[in-house]
């Protein structure tokens, strides 16, 4: 039989139970709550990490265009270096051969537009005053030399579309000697005759015009004769004079084949020793070139 103690008593108990029960109610919200929160807080921080690493991951990717940028620069600045340095010496070069020009005009007391060249000279051959010629060598075969420049480089406007210079024959042995156009090659210094090799156009004192290692019949010439060469730079026809009068070489041009004429350059061939000649590459001619 359950007597109102015992009743009591159980009452009592279960009243203990529930107010436990409800306590663990209570103190287990605010945990979830808690952990809830954290969790938040968590995936809050992972996402200021994830968009700090695809900041420094764009600013890496940038770094990285940069540097692909520079290598891309280092190496066409490398590629172009040869090409520069060729460019500068060819400044460097250019500069030189003016100087040279400017101490070989001063050291000319008769400079005019153009003189003999001594880097295109025999060395048996002596220039004197940068227009006159003495062969001075006993050795047998011709001995040649050329003009500083070439045929349209020394003429700043040349009378009526022409370049013509002029030689004064002042001694001359029995053997001939030639004057004219040819290319400056080294091999026409010494060696064969100059007048009779390829791209030459010459007249020889002893009567002949030279085409290359064709020859044609004119007026022989001597001491103290004054003959001349000359072309038409519109036409390209050559002609030659002798103490002021037009010789007729019949219908003589240089090679339409050739493309420019700043390749044929004044020259003169001595044969015999004491052979000389003076040059006069632009003052007054003996021949009128208005008469042409």
């Amino acid at each position: 039989m359950t007597t109102f103690c015992d009743f009591r008593r159980q009452s009592f108990g279960d009243d203990i139970q529930r107010q436990r029960f409800g306590m663990a109610k209570r103190t287990q919200k605010p945990r979830v709550a808690q952990v809830k929160s954290d969790a938040e807080e968590e995936n809050g921080k992972l996402k200021i990490l994830q968009m700090e690493m695809l900041e420094r991951m764009a600013k890496l990717e940038e770094e990285s265009k940069k540097m692909r940028k520079m290598e891309e620069q280092m190496a066409q600045n490398s590629s172009d270096q040869p090409e520069q340095m060729v460019t500068l010496q060819e400044e460097i070069d250019k500069l030189e051969t003016e100087r040279r020009q400017k101490v070989e005009l001063n050291a000319c007391p008769n400079a005019q537009k153009n003189y003999w060249d001594n880097s295109f000279c025999t060395h048996e051959l002596k220039i004197i005053d940068c227009l006159t010629v003495h062969r001075e060598s006993k050795r047998p075969g011709d001995r040649s030399v050329y003009a500083k420049h070439p045929i349209l480089l020394n003429n700043d406007s040349p009378a009526n579309g022409i370049f013509y210079f002029e030689i004064t024959v002042i001694k001359k042995r029995d053997r001939c000697l030639f004057f004219g156009f040819a290319t400056k090659q080294q091999r026409f210094i010494s060696g064969p005759l100059t007048s009779k090799n390829d791209e030459s156009y010459a007249y020889s004192s002893n009567g002949k015009f030279w085409v290359n290692s064709m020859s044609g019949n004119a007026r022989p010439y001597d001491e103290t004769d004054v003959v001349g060469c000359g072309v038409n730079l519109a036409t390209r026809q050559i002609f030659f004079t002798k103490n002021g009068k037009r010789m007729d070489p019949g219908d003589l041009y240089i090679s339409p084949t050739t493309s420019s004429l700043n390749c044929y350059f004044p020259f003169v061939s001595l044969l015999n020793c004491d052979d000389k000649i003076e040059a006069n590459f632009g003052d007054e001619f003996k021949f009128n070139l208005t008469n042409l």
